[in-house]
């Protein structure tokens, strides 16, 4: 089976979006999935400014995406629809083949609102054909712990249900 790719646009590890890739994981994981995961924080920094598609880890992720069967996104959702790293890394990958999942991090109603449209046109641009709708978590749903970070039973319920609708977007792409 085609593994699933998660890109997470963390800034650094132990971050909000950290949490949120890990429970993603842990979903789609108990669903027999094979994940990937693809942290654009340690992709070099000089090769996604310069546009540089053949620096080896760019070429890697391309690889990797060229042979999945999914993609999940976790963006933070403050500004634009996904963040200037996920966008840039966006530019320098093939077209998107199979079912797209995009969980965006925010704190307004407003950033809610417009992620599932402004992220849907981005990713069209882009090659992807299936798109599930996108799923919007708010910031204050996760709390600080010891360890990081914990996300509420309320948005792991939302998050596991938008996941549930990524699962059948995969299973009618095979």
């Amino acid at each position: 089976m085609s593994p699933i790719i998660t890109v997470v646009a963390a800034a650094r590890p132990g971050s909000k979006l950290e949490e949120l890739a890990r429970v993603s994981t842990e979903a789609l994981h108990g669903n027999g999935f094979r994940l990937r995961a693809v942290p654009l924080h340690q992709l070099p920094e000089s090769a996604l400014l310069a546009g540089d598609a053949d620096a080896p880890t760019l070429r890697w992720t391309r690889r990797l995406l060229t042979g999945s069967a999914g993609v999940v996104l976790i963006t933070p959702c403050y500004e634009a629809p996904m963040s200037r790293l996920v966008r840039t890394w966006l530019e320098l990958m093939p077209p998107l083949r199979g079912p797209v999942q995009v969980v965006g991090l925010g704190a307004t109603q407003a950033q809610a609102s417009g992620v599932d449209y402004a992220a849907r046109r981005l990713l069209r641009e882009h090659g992807a054909q299936r798109i599930a709708p996108a799923c919007f978590v708010r910031d204050r749903s996760l709390e600080s712990t010891v360890d990081g970070w914990s996300l509420g039973g309320a948005a792991q319920e939302h998050l596991a249900a938008a996941l549930g609708v990524f699962r059948e977007e995969l299973a009618s792409a095979a």
